[in-house]
C-alpha cells in the first residue's frame, strides 16, 4: 500500500515543486535548495539517531511483549524517547541561526534559513511517531503517514501557484503543512497508544550512547546526500544549484520507493534477529523488490530524461539540457544504490552500524575531494558522476561487511542476475530508440520486458511477503 501511495504522490509533488521552481527561477531556487540541503545535512543533530534506535528497540520490546504475561506499557517506553527528542527539536533551529551569522547570513536569508531549520525539526518529530507506529508493525496505517505531509503540500502549492506564487510564501506554506502534520500523525498516535508522561528521561545518558552509532551514520549519509549542492553553490553559484537540484529532486523522486520499503525491512530484521532463516528469505526477497523496478528507471531515465523538464518552459535550451544531462547520471546512480541497498538495512538492524558508518566516512571522503576538484572545471555533471561513484563504493562495502561479519549468504548470483537485466533493458531501450515509436509506448514495452524477466528468473517468491510480514 505504501508503494502505491507514493508511487501516486510523489511524482505529483515533484510535478509540482518543478512548476514552483520554474516560477521564481533557478537563481531564487538555488538558494532555497542550499538553505534545504544544510538543513539536511545538519539534521542528524536535530535526532542523534534517536528515530532509528527507537523503531529497532521498540520492535524487539514487541517481541518480548509477546511473550511476557505482564509486559511493559509501550507508552511508557516511547515516552523517554519523546522527552529527549522534544528538547533537540527546540534546539535545532537556534543552532542553525548561530551557524547562519557565522556563514555570514543577514536579514531575510537568514529568516528564511530559520524557517527551514524549523521545517526539519518538525518533521523529526513526525518521523519520531511513525517509528512507533513501524514498531507496533503497523504498516499499513505507517504508508499512509509516509504520504500525508505530500498530500497536504500538494494541495497547498496548487493554491500558492493559482493565487501567485513566490520563496517566502512556499517556505511559510511548507512550514504550516509540516506543522499540521505532525498534529494530525500525533494525534492519531497517542490515540493508539495513549497519552505520554512529558518528562526528560533519566537514562537520556543510555539512550544517546544506544543511539550515537545511528546519529553518525544519519549524519554521514546526510552528507553524502546534500553536500554537493552545498559545495555547488559554493564554488559556482545560485544558478547551477538550482538547476542541479531541480533534476537531483528527480532522483529524490524515485528513491522514495527506497526510502517507503527499506524501513518495513529494517523493523522486520530488527524483529527476526535470532531468525537466521527468516532473515535469509527477507534478505533475497528484498533486494528483488528494492532493486527492479529501480533498475527500470535508472535505464528509462538515460534515454527519456527529457520528458521530466515539460514543467521548465522559462528555462533555456542550455538550462534544460543540464538538467537532462544530470538526471541521466543520477538514474544511473540509483539503479546502482538499489541493487545493494537492502544489505546496509539488514548490517544496520542487526547491530553492525558502526562497520556501515565507516563506509559513509570513506565515501563522503571521496565525495568531498572529488567535488571539490572537478566541480569548478564541470559543474554538475562532476557532482552526479560523484554521486554514482559513491554509490558503487558504498554497495561494495556492504557486501564485504555482509561477507565477512554474518552467517547469512550473499546473493551474488542474483545480484549478477539483476546487473545483466539492467543490461538487457538498457539495451532494448537503446534498439527501441531506433524504432521511431512514441516514447510511452516504448515505455510499456520495456515496463513488459522487466516483468517477463522477473518471471523467468523465478523471482516470484515475492509473493511470499505477506507470510514475512
Amino acid at each position: 500500500m505504501a508503494v502505491v501511495l507514493n508511487a501516486l504522490i510523489k511524482p505529483a509533488s515533484v510535478l509540482v515543486e518543478n512548476a514552483v521552481q520554474n516560477e521564481i527561477g533557478h537563481y531564487e531556487w538555488g538558494k532555497y535548495a542550499a538553505w534545504l540541503s544544510l538543513c539536511f545535512l545538519l539534521g542528524p543533530l536535530c535526532d542523534l539517531g534517536i528515530n532509528t534506535f527507537a523503531t529497532a528497540k521498540l520492535a524487539q520490546a514487541q517481541e518480548v511483549r509477546r511473550v511476557l504475561e505482564n509486559p511493559p506499557n509501550f507508552i511508557d517506553e516511547f515516552s523517554t524517547f519523546l522527552g529527549l527528542k522534544g528538547i533537540l527539536v527546540l534546539l535545532y533551529p537556534v543552532l542553525l541561526l548561530f551557524l547562519g551569522l557565522g556563514m555570514g547570513y543577514k536579514n531575510q536569508e537568514l529568516g528564511y534559513l530559520v524557517l527551514v531549520a524549523m521545517i526539519t525539526a518538525l518533521g523529526q518529530m513526525s518521523d519520531l511517531f511513525r517509528s512507533a507506529i513501524k514498531a507496533l508493525q503497523a504498516f499499513e496505517l505507517e504508508s499512509i503517514f509516509s504520504v500525508l505531509e505530500k498530500i497536504i503540500l500538494f494541495i497547498g502549492t496548487l493554491g500558492l501557484l493559482w493565487l501567485g506564487i513566490d520563496l517566502q510564501g512556499f517556505i511559510v506554506l511548507r512550514l504550516l503543512v509540516v506543522g499540521m502534520t505532525l498534529g494530525i500523525i500525533g494525534g492519531i498516535v497517542f490515540r493508539k497508544i495513549g497519552l505520554p508522561r512529558l518528562h526528560i528521561p533519566q537514562n537520556s545518558s543510555e539512550i544517546l550512547k544506544g543511539s550515537f552509532v545511528f546519529t553518525l551514520m544519519i549524519l554521514l549519509t546526510s552528507a553524502n546526500e546534500k553536500i554537493d549542492q552545498v559545495l555547488l553553490k559554493s564554488l559556482i553559484g545560485n544558478t547551477e544549484t538550482g538547476l542541479y537540484s531541480g533534476a537531483y529532486r528527480w532522483l529524490d523522486a524515485i528513491n522514495m520507493y527506497l526510502w517507503t520499503v527499506l524501513p518495513f525491512f529494517f523493523a522486520r530484521f530488527a524483529y527476526l534477529t535470532k531468525d537466521l532463516a527468516a532473515q535469509q528469505k527477507l534478505l533475497n526477497i528484498g533486494q528483488v523488490m528494492a532493486a527492479v523496478p529501480l533498475i527500470f528507471m535508472g535505464a528509462w531515465g538515460y534515454f527519456f530524461a527529457d520528458k521530466l523538464l515539460f514543467l521548465f518552459p522559462n528555462s533555456s535550451c542550455e538550462e534544460l539540457d543540464k538538467m537532462e544531462s544530470y538526471i541521466q547520471i543520477l538514474f544511473l546512480g540509483a539503479a546502482l544504490n538499489a541493487t545493494f541497498a537492502v544489505f546496509g538495512t539488514l548490517l544496520t538492524a542487526s547491530g553492525y552500524t558502526k562497520y556501515v558508518n565507516v563506509g559513509f566516512a570513506l565515501t563522503m571522503l571521496v565525495n568531498i575531494l572529488l567535488n571539490i576538484f572537478f566541480i569548478p572545471k564541470y559543474g554538475g555533471i562532476a557532482a552526479a558522476w560523484t554521486t554514482v561513484v559513491c554509490y558503487a563504493i558504498i554497495g561494495c562495502f556492504y557486501t564485504v561487511i555482509l561477507q565477512k561479519y554474518t552467517k547469512l549468504q550473499i546473493p551474488y548470483f542474483q545480484t549478477f542476475q539483476l546487473f545483466l537485466l539492467f543490461g538487457g533493458l538498457f539495451l532494448g531501450f537503446f534498439f527501441l530508440q531506433k524504432t521511431g515509436l512514441p516514447w510511452l509506448l516504448q515505455s510499456v514495452m520495456g515496463g513488459v520486458f522487466i516483468l517477463m524477466c522477473v518471471f523467468a528468473l523465478k523471482w516470484r517468491e515475492i509473493r511470499e511477503m505477506r507470510r514475512l510480514f
